[in-house]
């Protein structure tokens, strides 16, 4: 053979799928017509592959002088490397070739079941790969704005219908959830996690009108700012207490994929806060029981026993104190603090403790009352719906969700009625003096001192105008 017919084999398998199903079709014609062969692969490098005239093909096979036997040695391998590497070819794309993929946008109002008939997958089908999700993966958990991706399976005929072959979607940036098809019809579902570099990032801000202006231009992520909110929520008034001028430094972890990308911000590993002209601050800490905590320089945990605000994103719309009762029309003592924010916001548990209530009580509407210890509890009014499990005798923890935000009850809009009762006598949420938190002792103490030293020190290494230090570590 030629060395013409080789390259022009070549062009037509990069030129054509077609040529691709085509190959061992014009291996075998080369074969038969031998001087032809530069002919035929012409013409399949134009997309088709045509074989010559019979009368034509004898006469000029007829005309050439048959070929020696040292000639036909010589060829015959090459023949046979030709053909074999045409099936390789075709056997090797194949699984590319033979699958199909659509992605579809979650849209609000979707659960997976209809986005997968949606993209022509029949109920049962979805149904078995919905239950081998399950498995891995809550499809209620299911959010606007992401992406699935379909996979159907052509049949090797070329004339059925695809099969449906499974699907995958990233409910988060580190998470892969994947459903393949197995041999037997059944499904099979995976949960893979990216393996992220982690770098510190240092951020600092001034605040001049409000913390949310501020961290918008130290370009803070959202979730680092809730995060830092969070952490000082136990000790801070943020609409009361911030002062133009008060300052903020955080240093917090960041992690990228392979391509560079950022796929998680957090948590925070120091941050430092002025209020008013007094700084506090804040190191992570990991106990070897795997409790983590944020505690000062002193080992003094930031966190008090009783949260002043236990609802995120709220602003007061009721100070404690007497007032005029909006629906009653006369003035009473308001027995606690009114948080206005969106209907549906997470309550939390202001603190450790056991549910005493949990109940519909008059006009506070859907009610709950947690007992933390001899001195302190808790009241919650107005709620939209309790949480899943909340009942008298319940334990829960601090920051535990117990129900969400409503306007049940004598209510004018939705709000939290936020009550602390301090020997069974109501106080000031936002004034009362809290009960203290935790405080490290001995070993703890020590070992916390030696975290703090190691965090002092990666962070004396930002030093780029981005505050960026990679950290070596991949998880």
């Amino acid at each position: 053979m030629r060395r013409d017919s080789v390259t022009l084999l070549e062009q037509a398998v990069g030129n054509s799928r077609r040529g691709m199903r085509l190959l061992p079709l014009a291996a075998a014609a080369i074969l038969l017509t031998g001087g032809t062969s530069a002919a035929v692969m012409g013409s399949m490098a134009q997309g088709s592959v045509r074989l010559p005239e019979a009368t034509g093909d004898r006469t000029a096979a007829a005309e050439r002088p048959a070929p020696s036997a040292p000639d036909l040695q010589a060829e015959l391998p090459a023949r046979n490397a030709i053909l074999a590497g045409a099936a390789g070819d075709v056997q090797g794309s194949r699984g590319a070739r033979d699958v199909e993929r659509r992605t579809l946008k979650v849209r609000p109002g979707d659960v997976l079941m209809g986005v997968l008939k949606r993209g022509g997958v029949a109920p049962e089908k979805a149904a078995g790969a919905l239950k081998a999700l399950r498995a891995v993966w809550d499809p209620r958990r299911l959010r606007p704005g992401q992406r699935i991706t379909l996979r159907h399976r052509r049949p090797a005929d070329g004339l059925s219908a695809p099969r449906f072959a499974g699907f995958s979607l990233e409910p988060e940036r580190t998470t892969r959830l994947t459903v393949r098809r197995r041999p037997d019809g059944g499904f099979h579902a995976r949960e893979s996690r990216k393996k992220l570099e982690h770098r510190l990032v240092r951020r600092t801000g001034t605040i001049r009108t409000s913390l949310y202006a501020a961290a918008s231009n130290a370009d803070l992520p959202p979730a680092v700012l809730d995060a830092l909110m969070t952490l000082y929520s136990y000790k801070v008034d943020f609409q009361r207490d911030l002062q133009p001028g008060d300052r903020f430094r955080v240093v917090y972890k960041q992690g990228l994929d392979d391509d560079g990308r950022i796929c998680r911000n957090g948590p925070i590993i120091k941050a430092r806060m002025v209020f008013s002209g007094e700084p506090m601050t804040a190191y992570r800490y990991k106990a070897p029981d795997g409790d983590t905590q944020y505690f000062n320089a002193r080992g003094e945990s930031v966190r008090t026993a009783l949260k002043r605000t236990p609802v995120d994103g709220a602003r007061i719309s009721s100070d404690y104190g007497k007032r005029r009762h909006p629906i009653q029309g006369y003035t009473r003592m308001h027995t606690g603090v009114d948080f206005a924010v969106a209907p549906g916001t997470p309550i939390q548990a202001a603190g450790d403790g056991v549910i005493e209530e949990a109940r519909w009580n008059g006009g506070y509407g859907r009610y709950v009352e947690i007992r933390h210890n001899a001195d302190f509890d808790t009241a919650y009014a107005h709620m939209q719906r309790f949480a899943d499990g909340i009942h008298p005798g319940r334990r829960v923890e601090q920051g535990e969700i117990i129900g969400y935000v409503g306007s049940t009850g004598r209510s004018t809009g939705p709000h939290l009625h936020y009550e602390i009762q301090k020997h069974d006598k109501a106080v000031n949420p936002l004034e009362v003096e809290m009960p203290a938190g935790r405080s490290l002792e001995g070993k703890a103490l020590a070992r916390f001192k030696r975290q703090r030293k190691a965090i002092e020190k990666r962070i004396a290494r930002l030093t780029d105008d981005e505050g960026h230090t990679k950290v070596a570590s991949r998880d």
